[in-house]
């Protein structure tokens, strides 16, 4: 898919509609990204690091696999968050092993 403005988001808004470009869109959510600290953000980005280099698929990846995987991990780790009643702590933790 080629990428660039020949791709819009239209977005109705009670105020008004806007036609935001892919770029355009980006640098809205990075300037979103860079104003919010999270500690849980923090956490899952080292243990996401973690996995690649544990599993060695970070060498057999480019970066668009690399930022693909991430971007999808992020938009279904936001599905689970709205779900599920979710309190974050360090309270009994269930491993993947213990499942």
């Amino acid at each position: 898919m080629e990428t660039g403005d020949k791709f819009s988001w239209q977005v109705k808004t009670n105020q008004e509609e806007l036609h935001l470009s892919s770029s355009t869109l980006l640098d809205l959510l990075f300037s979103k990204v860079n104003k919010v600290e999270r500690e849980d953000f923090a956490v899952l980005i080292e243990e996401f690091c973690n996995f690649l280099n544990a599993s060695k698929r970070l060498t057999s990846m480019n970066i668009m696999q690399v930022a693909t995987l991430a971007f999808s991990v992020g938009y279904f780790y936001r599905l689970f968050l709205e779900k599920n009643k979710v309190e974050f702590g360090n309270s009994k933790v269930l491993n993947k092993e213990e499942k």
